[in-house]
């Protein structure tokens, strides 16, 4: 992601990372170890619900009217290619 959201940001991607299995002291953590520059954030159960969670990581991709265009789940050597393909498919309509 970190790859992923430094190549496409001047382009319009925003990168929310979304986790409730980590408090926030260790969300904190690692984002200052990895020197992550993308918004972090806790949420509850409840919240991660609301989002359709299947399982860890889980990846969405949604146009700027909201609408969900792409989504994927779990890394793969193979994770970056296809979330930067989905976005360059998103940039190009």
């Amino acid at each position: 992601l970190i790859k992923l959201y430094s190549n496409y940001k001047d382009k319009g991607l925003e990168v929310i990372s979304l986790n409730s299995t980590d408090d926030l002291t260790a969300i904190k953590r690692y984002v200052k170890w990895h020197s992550i520059t993308y918004t972090s954030l806790h949420i509850d159960e409840k919240d991660e619900q609301s989002f359709g969670f299947e399982g860890y990581p889980s990846f969405f991709l949604f146009d700027t009217n909201h609408k969900l265009v792409f989504t994927t789940r779990g890394f793969s050597p193979d994770l970056y290619e296809r979330l930067s393909s989905a976005f360059e498919k998103f940039i190009q309509k």
